[in-house]
């Protein structure tokens, strides 16, 4: 498969259409699936914070996921019979800066365009135990060791969203695609092109002027993500 982390990426903008500029602080939970491997879910805290202008926008973020897997290995090959299983464990850590201008259609409405490039930090580390029994019970072990991997890769992104607010609710609708910069984390691609799409919505609650909460899902063909944030306005 391609790279799966491609494209994870948090969202800022949490104010009104009509509102001043402000800094946004952002932190929260995220998690990540990967429909081709259902037995990995990496979980982990994030934290973001932007900066509004009067024209455009900047922001910054940092989200750190970690997961495991295991797996069981049984073959028999005439007279030889092979059993092994191996774990491993992963850390993957994403440094997002990025820049985007919001277009307003309404009081209570507006389009964000934005882009930005991710740098991804993959981390693996893992063993495996692979033994051999023959048919007169006779067993050695065919490997035994650990299993060690580090690589990056770099993203690049263009989203457009829409955001509505019905009083302090808002509904965020995205459409995005993301491209691979770099021919990293090779062990984690499959064949064909660079490009993902990236679907999004987000819900958000303002609780107060400066307080607010949102729950957000993005889906693409390598994962689907869902984050939960709590973010101060200031």
């Amino acid at each position: 498969m391609k790279i799966f982390l491609i494209g994870l990426s948090v969202l800022f903008a949490t104010t009104h259409a009509y509102s001043a500029p402000l800094n946004t602080l952002e932190t929260g939970l995220a998690r990540l699936a990967l429909p081709d491997l259902e037995d990995l879910q990496t979980n982990g805290a994030q934290i973001a914070l932007a900066r509004d202008f009067e024209s455009f926008y900047l922001k910054g973020s940092y989200v750190q996921l970690s997961g495991d897997i295991e797996g069981n290995f049984t073959t028999i090959d005439g007279s030889e019979f092979i059993k092994g299983k191996s774990t491993f464990n992963f850390d993957i850590d994403f440094i997002e800066f990025g820049i985007g201008k919001k277009f307003t259609l309404s009081d209570t409405s507006y389009l964000d365009l934005q882009g930005y490039v991710t740098r991804v930090y993959l981390d693996i580390t893992g063993y495996e135990h692979y033994v051999q029994t023959l048919n007169d019970g006779t067993t050695h072990v065919v490997y035994d060791g650990a299993y060690s991997e580090k690589d990056t890769a770099d993203l690049i992104t263009l989203e457009v969203n829409y955001r509505a607010y019905f009083n302090d609710v808002y509904l965020e609708f995205g459409l995005g695609a993301t491209s691979e910069a770099s021919n990293d984390i090779k062990r984690l691609q499959k064949e064909g092109g660079d490009t993902s799409t990236l679907l999004s919505l987000e819900l958000g609650y303002n609780i107060t002027s400066s307080l607010g909460a949102n729950v957000r899902y993005q889906k693409t063909d390598e994962y689907n993500a869902v984050s939960g944030n709590l973010s101060y306005r200031f």
